[in-house]
């Protein structure tokens, strides 16, 4: 990942590269431990039809990936 392009509430947003296309994308990188009861579950199921969406004026979440700390949003 590379530089911080972004701060909100409960993540960061920073630059990533694909690693077999190179193409430029963002990730949202949200800590667990900022997220209170229910938050996960509703975050999660937001994400989920983010990834269904496609329109102009819409982000599109690419993929979701998460390790014991954080969750990741491409």
């Amino acid at each position: 990942m590379g530089e911080t392009i972004g701060y909100g509430g409960l993540s960061t947003t920073r630059k990533c590269y694909h690693r077999l296309s190179n193409e430029v994308r963002a990730v949202k990188v949200t800590k667990k431990e900022d997220l209170e009861f229910g938050e996960r579950k509703r975050l999660l199921q937001e994400i989920e039809i983010l990834k269904e969406l496609d329109h102009p004026s819409i982000a599109r979440v690419i993929d979701i990936f998460e390790d014991k700390k954080k969750f990741y949003f491409v």
